[in-house]
């Protein structure tokens, strides 16, 4: 493929077909993946769908025709208990493949403007609210989200342990809150792999770490 930079290929020949793709041509990517066949997307389990990112398989949970869960292979795959999901219609799951896909390319649009449904007590929804306002290339701090949210920065312990249940990461961006000191911590438990999907995704989008 013409164009192609010679750290493209390195990093193809190490991934799966999927990932490949991604890394040498990510439109081409979206374009392949939003022209499949929703039911070749669906997993085992009622009301998901798998679709392969740059990350690798991202599980998107609908319920009632609504998105409630998105789970990151990062942080294990993980969704929120919310009963059961029941398996959105066509037109929808198109439209929620797309919309992710179109996250990776710099678009969050699409995926923000999803119907979805935050299931959380009163607490959590307001932390994910407020979180939901940081916009892509930007942090907050644990203590900002708190002070924003609740008025006072005595509440970030708190609003840490809101982000760690967040039912819909890339939606509610959580990977953009820091610690004080502009550290990574707290995303998947703070565990080694989620700090480094943390790092990847800030990286994404033009944020070193620590930088503010």
């Amino acid at each position: 493929k013409a164009g192609i930079l010679p750290w493209q290929g390195t990093l193809a020949s190490s991934l799966s077909s999927e990932e490949a793709l991604w890394a040498l041509d990510p439109a081409g990517a979206a374009r392949i993946l939003v022209g499949m066949k929703p039911s070749s997307r669906k997993s085992a389990e009622p009301g998901i769908l798998e679709v392969p990112t740059p990350l690798g398989k991202v599980k998107l949970l609908f319920k009632e025709g609504v998105l409630v869960g998105i789970g990151l292979p990062g942080l294990g795959g993980g969704l929120p208990a919310v009963g059961g999901g029941t398996s959105p219609g066509k037109e929808e799951a198109a439209r929620a493949v797309k919309a992710l896909l179109a996250w990776f390319q710099g678009d969050e649009s699409l995926l923000r403007s999803l119907p979805r449904r935050l299931e959380g007590t009163p607490f959590q929804r307001r932390v994910w609210e407020t979180v939901f306002l940081v916009a892509r290339g930007e942090t907050r701090t644990y203590k900002e989200i708190s002070l924003q949210a609740f008025g006072s920065p005595s509440r970030a312990r708190a609003v840490g342990g809101a982000l760690r249940v967040n039912p819909l990461p890339l939606i509610v961006p959580c990977h953009r809150v820091l610690g004080s000191s502009g550290k990574l911590t707290g995303f998947g438990g703070a565990s080694p792999a989620g700090l480094a999907l943390k790092r990847r995704l800030l990286a994404m989008e033009g944020v070193e770490c620590g930088s503010r």
